[in-house]
């Protein structure tokens, strides 16, 4: 992650945690999930054309736990449809 790249999104990170009513010390518990992932952006490039990865719009908290396990879902199924 460039440095720039790093301070919009760590400046809009924390802007939606604000839009969201989750505080500072309530933050520790979640992540931030990409609602478009970089995979999608790198395997439809026609259709995220100079899309923001990073933008508030794109982001959603999620607590850690259930983002692991949305992760390793996500994770499983494209396996599972490429045969492995």
């Amino acid at each position: 992650m460039s440095h720039e790249r790093s301070v919009e999104y760590y400046a809009n990170k924390y802007r939606v945690f604000e839009i969201y009513g989750i505080s500072r010390n309530e933050s520790r518990k979640y992540t931030m999930h990409h609602i478009i992932f970089r995979s999608d952006i790198e395997n439809y490039p026609e259709c995220f054309k100079n899309f923001d990865l990073d933008k508030k719009s794109n982001l959603y908290p999620l607590r850690k736990v259930v983002h692991q396990k949305l992760h390793n879902r996500v994770d499983r199924m494209e396996n599972e449809r490429q045969g492995h």
